[in-house]
This record gives structure tokens, C-alpha cells and sequence, in this order.
């Protein structure tokens, strides 16, 4: 099924030519890149919180 409708488009079949410099060197460091990148960005104000401030006792 999926290969007529694919076939309609005037593609057959796809073949995906893989880069193995990008695909085990790149992509990892991108990844770990932006994990880093959120991650000293989400925790960046934390010295200033104090958290005797937020403790409430219901």
C-alpha cells in the first residue's frame, strides 16, 4: 500500500545514503551540545533561589 502511494509521487523506491562521519561523530555532539546547552540554561538561577522562601506548611 504504502509503496503505491509513494509510487504516485513518481518515486519507486528511496535509497538513504548514510554519512558515517555525521551519523556517529556529528549527530552525537549536536546532541550533547544542546543537552548541555538546556542544561546550564535551566539550572543558571538557581544560587539565587532560596528555599526556605518556598517551604509552606499546609
Amino acid at each position: 500500500m504504502g509503496i503505491a502511494i509513494v509510487s504516485s509521487f513518481g518515486a519507486a523506491t528511496f535509497d538513504f545514503v548514510l554519512n558515517p562521519w555525521f551519523v556517529y561523530l556529528v549527530s552525537p555532539l549536536l546532541i550533547g551540545g544542546c543537552v548541555a546547552t538546556a542544561t546550564i540554561l535551566g539550572i543558571s538561577g538557581i544560587q539565587t533561589l532560596k528555599i526556605s522562601e518556598h517551604i509552606k506548611e499546609v
